[in-house]
């Protein structure tokens, strides 16, 4: 999201939650290294239930193509597959799940269903009404929360 904003006030909370999750994933990533090493049960049941049964997050609870929209917005390019292909390495590197694929395969299978409908994804973004609206405040208002244009600074309302 921080590529795809360019936003600065978006791009220093992402880094924020960005830093936040890290930890959190860390605890998880370490908890789970230990629960898996010398534990070959509990290997090929992880390793079953995340090939048949995990999903990405939002799956079940929102639509196929809304789930897609996301992964193709966020990580339909060069980096974003880059990301998801190391973070699905970093995942391959717990005891019994090597060779995992995970968040690639959501980008994968996303990107099969665009080849059989070029559509599919992209329209709910591009009829999102917060992507495709005027902005009612200028990027002054936006990135200042000042609604009213000072001695010498930019006018801060646009008229729609």
């Amino acid at each position: 999201m921080i590529r795809k904003s360019g936003h600065p006030v978006l791009s220093d909370l992402l880094g924020r939650i960005i830093k936040d999750e890290r930890r959190h994933f860390a605890f998880y990533f370490n908890s789970a290294k230990e629960w898996l090493t010398d534990n070959e049960k509990a290997q090929r049941v992880d390793r079953w239930m995340l090939d048949r049964v995990w999903v990405p997050v939002g799956q079940g609870v929102k639509t196929q193509e809304e789930v897609d929209a996301l992964a193709l917005y966020l990580f339909d390019d060069d980096q974003g597959e880059r990301d998801l292909i190391n973070l699905d390495e970093k995942i391959g590197r717990l005891p019994g799940l090597s060779g995992i694929k995970l968040m690639s395969k959501a980008l994968y299978s996303a990107r099969a269903r665009v080849r059989q409908n070029s559509r599919w994804g992209w329209r709910l973004i591009e009829n999102e009404e917060w992507a495709v609206a005027t902005p009612r405040w200028s990027p002054v208002g936006q990135l200042t929360n000042r609604r009213s244009a000072g001695a010498g600074a930019a006018t801060a309302v646009i008229e729609a």
